[in-house]
């Protein structure tokens, strides 16, 4: 005598399969987000170490001051 689980059980039980492994590979691919205590978030930029343009085109103009300075001298 054989005995067989009903379709239904069947699908039911592989379709709640794939909604858990499609749940836990979507959790897994989501960047966790952090923020600080207003709210904010945190990049983990240390903002005072970025170069306003003025002082991006300052410093490549000494750049180039220095290099035509080393090509004068030789």
């Amino acid at each position: 005598m054989k005995q067989s689980l009903p379709t239904g059980v069947i699908i039911g039980v592989i379709a709640l399969l794939v909604i858990g492994l499609g749940l836990l590979i979507w959790k897994q691919t989501q960047s966790t987000v952090e923020r600080d205590s207003e709210g904010n978030l945190v990049t983990g930029i240390d903002v005072s170490k970025i170069k306003s343009p003025a002082e991006i085109k300052a410093d490549m103009d000494k750049m180039v001051r220095d290099e035509k300075a080393a090509k004068g001298t030789r």
